[in-house]
Formats: structure tokens, sequence, C-alpha cells
């Protein structure tokens, strides 16, 4: 079969299901596995184990959207931004050569 060590999942919700696929197939997490979502909704610290996620900083990030759209709202002016992410560390992976 196919060997893999980890699994990166583009939310935290696809997350969960592959969480179930992968336990349902007899793999544990992180042991076996590790696994990662992204974007750190609120249950993912809740899962067992606590889901491994990239957090988008979501409030913060909704903010400053809105604020650039006020702004072209008011002045027809396009202004870009970039967001960086933060990786939040959690049980769902192991350390790497571990």
């Amino acid at each position: 079969g196919m060997k893999f060590s980890a699994v990166i999942c583009t939310n935290d919700l696809m997350a969960y299901g592959a969480l179930k696929t992968l336990t349902g197939s007899g793999l544990r997490i992180p042991e076996d596995v590790s696994l990662v979502g992204m974007d750190d909704i609120l249950y993912s610290k809740l899962v067992q184990p606590p889901l491994t996620t990239l957090s988008h900083r979501g409030i913060e990030y909704g903010a400053r959207m809105f604020d650039i759209l006020l702004d072209h709202m008011r002045t027809g002016k396009v202004r870009r931004e970039y967001f960086s992410s933060e990786l939040v560390i959690r049980e769902s992976c192991r350390r790497y050569g571990g």
C-alpha cells in the first residue's frame, strides 16, 4: 500500500473528516500519521488529539479586510495587504524525525 507520514488539509473541517477516516482505518494520530489543518476554528483545540493548524487570525483578518473595503468604497483606491499566518502546534503532529 501507499506509505505516507502526514496529511495536510486545506481547512480544519476537512482535517476532522481525515481524522475520522484515518482512525477508522486503524491508523493512530500522530503515532502513525501527523495531521494538519488550516484556519484554527474553535473546535480544533477540543478534538482528540487537538489539531495542529495554520491560524489566519480570523478576527484580525476580518477587521483589516473591512477597513480595506471601507477605504475602497470611500476613495475608490485599491489597496493590497499581505496577511501572515501562524502555525499552532498541537498534539496531532509528531516531532520531525521522531
